[in-house]
């Protein structure tokens, strides 16, 4: 013999249609939001200290805070693309004109006031055109009496990681790799100065001058 369940009052049947409207809202509510920062990305404790077997091809002073050899020869050597393998290719034996006529000098550069114009055109002044007139940041926290910032790294595919796999063929188009989001911290630690992605869009996590 069957047995056959109590037909539902009609207080709870409206009770499971409100939570069940309640549901389905939350879901479409979370589908619609976009990508969350993270909440916390300052590490909860202070990461061991990092020990270096020497101090890499061009050779850093830890002490003048410098890499060796003049600016033109410092230039060569760290300005190496990577091989198939993504190991350094050799040193440049010489450097493009644009570049060999302007590294470690003044000489031909632009005006503030040009990129200001120029990244207003672009529509990030907001972010960076602001603080072109702040002073560059120095070394040992910005100790005054410290050298200012001698480098502007810029570190490539710095998400996601491949690995030694070949990049994806859709990778300037995928969405999820060029999502900016994903670098962004509830706590503004983020990892990098500026994040930039496949597309030139850019995340600009602290002013340079900091």
């Amino acid at each position: 013999m069957k047995s056959i369940a109590p037909a539902a009052s009609g207080a709870s049947r409206f009770a499971r249609r409100i939570r069940a409207a309640l549901g389905a809202l939350a879901a479409l509510g979370c589908a619609a939001l976009p990508a969350l920062a993270a909440p916390n990305c300052k590490p909860s404790r202070a990461r061991p200290p990092i020990v270096l077997k020497d101090m890499g091809p061009c050779r850093f002073d830890a002490q003048a805070l410098s890499f060796s050899g003049d600016a033109l020869t410092q230039a060569r050597c760290l300005l190496r693309a990577m091989d198939a393998t993504r190991n350094l290719s050799p040193v440049m034996a010489e450097l493009p004109p644009a570049l060999a006529g302007r590294i470690g000098g003044t000489a031909d550069l632009p005006a503030r006031e040009d990129l200001s114009a120029y990244l207003s055109r672009a529509n990030l002044e907001w972010d960076f055109a602001a603080n072109l007139w702040q002073p560059l940041s120095r070394a040992r926290d910005n100790d005054p009496g410290a050298p200012q910032a001698r480098y502007l790294v810029i570190h490539d595919t710095s998400g996601p990681n491949f690995g030694a796999r070949a990049f994806p063929a859709n990778i300037d188009g995928n969405a999820r790799f060029n999502d900016l989001r994903n670098f962004r911290c509830g706590d503004n630690w983020e990892k990098a100065h500026v994040v930039v992605n496949r597309r030139g869009d850019m995340l600009l996590g602290h002013d340079f001058w900091q």
